[in-house]
């Protein structure tokens, strides 16, 4: 009885022999469905199930597309061993990538004698290192997924890049309100969110855009004052004024959105109407 499926997996296989490249991965998959069709069967077996021709006919039934199976598995395996090749890349650039950063660190603090700025070096490539592994397009990721949504990668990116300039400017330059690169980096952070969300049809993107206006008015209001082009005493304003503009935005987006209901409300009568004059008719 053992034999009558297995044959019927050498039998559905065979051709795809011709295919050199392929008796490795078919040979492995043959083995696995087999082993799991004999497990199929003793587990059948104890639960009572003893004719012979019943059990081939099932579990040649369970395993019907058994072609399409092979398929989706060397799918899978090709798959897993780009990802396993792409991760031990991605690992092997990572370390060449930090050598070349050590030895350019090495060199600039003993052969230029600059003890005091070349942690700069350090620095620099870390935030790049991380600007990439978060911006680098979805396919180079994980299974092609990735961990953060795009546009979160994005502020963290930008906001790591703006830490980086704000260090240079404050602890080397050492210049006066240095704090404006990381409030104006908010400042369009921010405004980029207010819109882009609903560009790209995000689900509830339109609350990005709802919410934003009071923190750019914020971000403003900090950015400007410390600038001194405002007044800390009324640059609070803003704030008030993106409220204002959250608030209206709002107004319009439930106003469009309460009409989009009753007008699906009547369609939906008018549908029902229609099929009850039809229904008497």
């Amino acid at each position: 009885h053992m034999k009558d499926y297995t044959d019927y997996i050498d039998n559905a296989l065979k051709d795809l022999y011709s295919d050199p490249s392929l008796e490795e991965d078919l040979d492995r998959f043959k083995a696995e469905r087999k082993m799991a069709m004999r497990d199929r069967e003793t587990t059948l077996r104890k639960r009572g199930l003893s004719d012979s021709k019943i059990l081939n006919d099932l579990i040649i039934s369970e395993n019907k597309d058994i072609r399409a199976d092979f398929i989706n598995h060397r799918r899978e395996t090709l798959e897993k061993r780009i990802e396993n090749r792409l991760f031990y890349l991605k690992i092997l650039l990572s370390i060449s990538y930090f050598i070349f950063v050590g030895i350019a660190f090495l060199l600039d603090t003993f052969y230029n004698k600059d003890f005091d700025y070349s942690w700069i070096i350090i620095v620099a490539s870390i935030v790049l290192y991380t600007d990439v592994l978060l911006m680098m397009p979805k396919k180079w990721h994980y299974k092609g997924k990735r961990k953060l949504p795009f546009s979160v990668a994005t502020t963290i990116a930008t906001l790591f890049t703006a830490f980086f300039f704000w260090l240079i400017m404050e602890i080397i330059h050492q210049m006066p309100n240095s704090a404006v690169v990381i409030t104006a980096t908010m400042f369009f952070i921010t405004f980029f969110d207010s819109f882009i969300p609903v560009l790209t049809h995000e689900k509830h993107g339109i609350w990005h855009t709802i919410i934003a206006p009071p923190g750019m008015g914020l971000w403003a209001y900090i950015t400007l004052g410390l600038l001194h082009v405002i007044h800390w005493a009324t640059g609070w304003m803003l704030i008030v004024a993106g409220i204002a503009v959250s608030l209206i935005i709002f107004v319009i987006y439930y106003s469009r959105s309460h009409k989009l209901l009753i007008k699906s409300e009547q369609l939906r009568l008018e549908n029902l109407a229609n099929k009850e004059v039809q229904h008497e008719e």
